[in-house]
């Protein structure tokens, strides 16, 4: 089961039942700087643009590797590019917040509010066991505020498997 662990200092780490993954760490920058790291990868995240509406995913190296932009200036969706591949990301407030990474409409990965035993949690759905650790990445640093503002400290999740 995957799930995320809060070593603070706005650090987590990305773990797989009890084997680590990676690591995620946030900087508190205008461009909401944060870099991600799976063995010897690295994965730089910044917002860029007028708005800070875009996301772009680079190497340690400044070689940009995927890319996130909304579909329209005022729309709820966003096209994610990995791979020289489309994506959608999509956000949605039914009954609770939600960011879905959707391949020609059908869902991969989601992370939901959620609630358990009277706390809010996060809910992490996967459609695969493969799915890439990049989308997940992606999911936790646009889901990470939300799940911060409506969980406090006490971060809590779940991850259905739902293998189709």
């Amino acid at each position: 089961m995957k799930h995320w662990k809060n070593l603070g200092n706005n650090s987590y780490a990305f773990f797989d039942s009890e084997k680590e993954i990676g690591k995620f760490t946030f900087f508190n920058t205008l461009n909401s700087k944060a870099i991600a790291t799976q063995n010897e990868q690295e994965f730089h995240f910044k917002r860029t643009g007028f708005w800070k509406s875009t996301v772009e995913i680079s190497d340690k190296l400044g070689q940009k590797m995927a890319e996130i932009y909304p579909e329209k200036w005022y729309s709820n969706t966003y096209i994610l590019v990995y791979k020289n591949k489309n994506y959608q990301l999509v956000i949605r407030n039914n009954p609770l917040a939600e960011w879905v990474i959707l391949d020609n409409k059908k869902e991969i990965l989601a992370y939901q509010l959620s609630t358990q035993n009277g706390k809010a949690t996060v809910k992490i759905t996967s459609a695969s066991a493969e799915i890439e650790v990049l989308f997940d990445y992606i999911l936790w640093y646009l889901f990470r505020p939300i799940a911060l503002e409506n969980t406090g400290e006490d971060l809590s999740f779940m991850l259905p498997l739902l293998v189709q």
